[in-house]
């Protein structure tokens, strides 16, 4: 794999926050899977960045609190992207956030938090 300790750790914080937003927003979780170049996940992230931005501040500081909620991330995960282009360590970068941002979703499904809802 081409991803150093340090940029897997941001991509698993951004994978974390990409969780948050799909446990509302799942299309855009399939749509980051379905990227073929870094083009398209760049679209996919504007979304999430959307909606990371339009989030109530109460499901905000909720996911906080859970550890599922770092914007900053998403911006690191950017700047990886566009610096790393010509590496071709896109596909590794792709999967990583899935594969996080797919064990996040399950894990704030398992916790009772599916929908933004609490039990």
């Amino acid at each position: 794999m081409g991803l150093t300790e340090e940029e897997l750790k941001m991509v698993k914080s951004a994978g974390r926050t990409v969780a948050a937003v799909t446990d509302k927003h799942i299309s855009v979780l399939y749509k980051i899977d379905k990227a073929r170049n870094t083009s398209a996940l760049l679209d996919a992230l504007r979304q999430v960045s959307k909606y990371v931005s339009g989030m109530p501040e109460n499901l905000k500081e909720r996911y906080k609190a859970k550890g599922f909620f770092y914007p900053p991330a998403i911006e690191e995960l950017l700047e990886l992207l566009v610096k790393n282009e010509s590496k071709n360590i896109f596909q590794d970068i792709k999967n990583v956030l899935v594969i996080y941002s797919s064990v996040g979703l399950a894990r704030l499904a398992y916790k009772g938090n599916k929908g933004g809802s609490s039990k």
